[in-house]
């Protein structure tokens, strides 16, 4: 199992050349068992890095949020297509940990995230959210979270527009630290979820 981290991916870590060692297929201390496992790393930190970098040109903008906030979104890489979830699950990341972090670092870096060109289709994991669920009867509360959660940035005034007395469950979901509010711009981010399948060690 490769042991890769979040922090490899996303933020201020850079790839630097002089840790790339072909031969091995070694980044930094993480060792990767072949080329095209390298080859996705090195893509998918890219397009990651894409969805939230100032200054950049649209159309790739737009292509890197798509292929991270979609499930059909495909991108080639050394031969073959790779969907986000398929890129993931070959460096033995948990998809939905790495998408919750990009939302948490889309709201660090105060992103508004242009939601007209985005036709996201991914779901949240229950499994992240299981505790909530124990003590919220509400069921509108999981489409509030969900709508948020595919829709990064998205603002108080359209949801509660949208969704019927969702004020008071986007309140609840802010005091549990599930939604961050970014002056009135919402962004599903999670708090650290006890999920026995996930091996903490391996992705954050």
């Amino acid at each position: 199992m490769i042991n890769t981290s979040y922090q490899n991916l996303v933020g201020d870590f850079k790839f630097i050349y002089d840790d790339y060692s072909e031969s091995d297929y070694v980044y930094k201390d993480v060792v990767f068992t072949s080329k095209e496992q390298l080859a996705v790393f090195r893509k998918l930190k890219e397009l990651i890095n894409t969805c939230y970098k100032k200054h950049i040109n649209f159309k790739p903008y737009i292509i890197a949020l798509e292929f991270c906030l979609t499930t059909h979104k495909k991108i080639y890489i050394n031969g073959k297509y790779y969907t986000f979830n398929l890129a993931c699950e070959m460096l033995n990341l948990h998809p939905d940990i790495i998408r919750l972090r990009l939302m948490y670092e889309l709201c660090l870096q105060k992103c508004r995230v242009p939601l007209e060109y985005l036709n996201s289709d991914i779901k949240i994991n229950i499994d992240i959210i299981s505790e909530m669920l124990l003590d919220i009867s509400n069921f509108n509360i999981i489409e509030v979270a969900n709508y948020i959660y595919t829709h990064p940035s998205v603002t108080i005034d359209y949801i509660t527009a949208r969704f019927d007395k969702s004020g008071e469950l986007i309140w609840k979901l802010i005091m549990r630290g599930y939604v961050i509010d970014d002056d009135k711009f919402l962004y599903f981010t999670g708090r650290n979820p006890k999920i026995k399948k996930i091996n903490w060690v391996t992705i954050l």
